[in-house]
């Protein structure tokens, strides 16, 4: 009985050894107070440098393609390695908030390290800076956008003040 409880437990052992227990990508959640539309279109702005595999408005969803090393985000605090290999997934929910718009926004990094052509991958955790600056870059393109729209598309009488506000200054 021992014998077969050591066996087994050894077995479990050499298992987990063998197969480690993978990074997880952790999600970046955000939840913004502006319509659907905006925050799409202030993601993809956001994401204009980025190479885009997969953007269906439809189903909420963007993701990059492969992104090797530091040729898109390099961030400040840090040397990248030129073998990090990464991608990240977006989904856009849309909803209401206390009776207003609301969109959600979740962003997940997959990063791994490839050593050589052949080898294995060795998955690692973002530390999110990434994640979160994108995020705030589509907060801001959608705040400016906003404030572009309400002071070149106003009426007359709100352009004349806004223009005798300027003035003053």
């Amino acid at each position: 009985m021992k014998s077969t409880l050591n066996k087994l437990l050894f077995f479990i052992l050499c298992f987990s050894l063998a197969h480690p227990l993978k990074a997880q990508s952790i999600e970046r959640v955000q939840i913004l107070p502006f319509k659907y539309d905006d925050v799409w279109r202030g993601l993809l702005i956001a994401l204009s440098k980025y190479p885009l595999k997969k953007n269906n408005q439809e189903i909420g969803l963007i993701e990059t393609d492969i992104i090797k090393g530091d040729s898109v985000w390099s961030p400040p605090h840090k040397k990248i390695d030129s073998n990090l290999r990464y991608k990240l997934i977006f989904r856009v929910y849309d909803g209401k908030a206390k009776k207003r718009h609301a969109t959600k926004v979740t962003v997940s990094k997959t990063a791994y390290l490839k050593n050589d052509f052949v080898g294995d991958k060795k998955e690692i955790e973002s530390d999110g800076f990434e994640e979160i600056a994108l995020i705030y870059r589509a907060k801001r393109e959608v705040i400016v956008n906003k404030y572009a729209d309400r002071k070149f598309n106003a009426p007359k009488k709100v352009k004349k003040r806004i223009r005798s506000r300027n003035q003053r200054r």
